[in-house]
């Protein structure tokens, strides 16, 4: 079973040693031009909050991935494989997880959050 936890857990919880919630969100995961002026602008800890920008929370959900990943929640996920998602839905507007397949925004935090209880 999947033991990550989800971003409203991460937001009222302790973070894992060397995770700095005053970092910016762009620290871990690097934001384009037209997403610099929003997740550029955005601590880690405040990511995990709903934004109307974050569209289907994307953001949050990729946060929440990350800290389960340092807290050694979430052993089959790594950090080079969560930023490889965000820079390809970033650059495509979608992921391909397989060979002919696309996850839009909305299937990639439906696979995220499946890995969360």
């Amino acid at each position: 079973p999947c033991a990550g936890r989800s971003p409203g857990y991460w937001k009222n919880h302790s973070w894992p040693r060397g995770c700095d919630k005053n970092q910016p969100y762009t620290r871990i995961f690097a934001s384009n031009g037209l997403n610099g002026k929003t997740y550029g602008a955005i601590t880690q800890a405040a990511i995990l909050d709903p934004q109307k920008w974050d569209r289907n929370g994307i953001g949050r959900h990729l946060m929440a991935c990350y800290l389960n990943v340092q807290a050694g929640l979430s052993t089959f996920q790594t950090v080079p494989m969560l930023q490889r998602i965000w820079l390809e839905y970033q650059a495509k507007g979608y992921y391909t997880p397989t060979a002919g397949v696309r996850w839009d925004g909305a299937k990639i935090v439906e696979y995220l959050q499946g890995t969360m209880y």
